[in-house]
């Protein structure tokens, strides 16, 4: 049952990045040589909204540490106007509350990964990495 879990995870995980857009233009195509058009922002909204309702129900008891900051892209500052500024926090906090819970949902990924290597050795090999991972923690230590 968790290798069905572990797959599934992995596949939300590759499909919400394959369809996250990556950059919206405002302008629309001027020419038919423009092959593919970002969506509406009502449907990326609708998208996301669905999104965050599955990532939330996906990471339920997961805890999210961080919180929200306004910070505009670099050189956006002084190139757009206070309601653009407003609509630039408006997305990055939407997309802000979906990247969060998928952060969290690959820690907890990565830390099962880790268990599952983990149990392949045996009794032995697993003190000697202890011991490997000691003597490289009190090596970072003296510098």
């Amino acid at each position: 049952m968790k290798s069905t879990k572990f797959r599934l995870a992995v596949a939300c995980l590759i499909v919400f990045a394959v369809t996250v857009p990556f950059a919206h233009s405002q302008e629309s195509p001027s020419s038919e040589s423009a092959a593919v058009s970002a969506p509406a922002a009502s449907e990326t909204e609708t998208r996301l909204s669905l999104e965050l309702k599955s990532q939330s129900e996906a990471a339920k008891g997961l805890k999210v540490e961080k919180t929200f900051l306004k910070r505009l892209p670099n050189f956006y500052k002084d190139v757009v106007s206070s309601d653009q500024k407003e609509q630039i926090y408006n997305i990055q906090e939407t997309y802000f509350a979906v990247i969060s819970m998928l952060e969290l949902r690959l820690e907890k990924l990565k830390a099962e990964r880790d268990a599952r290597i983990e149990a392949v050795l045996t009794e032995s090999q697993k003190t000697k990495l202890e011991s490997v991972k000691k003597a490289a923690a009190t090596s970072r230590a003296k510098k």
